[in-house]
């Protein structure tokens, strides 16, 4: 395994090694399904693509 990064984005590797495998069950309705560095997933739903995205704020405390 890689080494985790103290601070930043982890490694593709780290990705595909400790978070994919965990994902759960795969559906035909994800089209566009978890992938290391890709903020957006697209699922099927009542015959319509839907857009889910995603982009985690930290509160660091020098930012305000």
């Amino acid at each position: 395994m890689g080494e985790l990064p103290e601070i930043g984005k982890i490694s593709p590797e780290i990705f595909n090694e400790l978070i994919f495998p965990r994902l759960g069950a795969k559906s035909d309705s994800v089209l566009v399904g978890p992938q290391h560095g890709v903020d957006a997933g697209i699922v099927e739903i009542g015959g319509k693509a839907v857009s889910f995205t995603c982009d985690p704020v930290f509160i660091v405390p020098e930012y305000g």
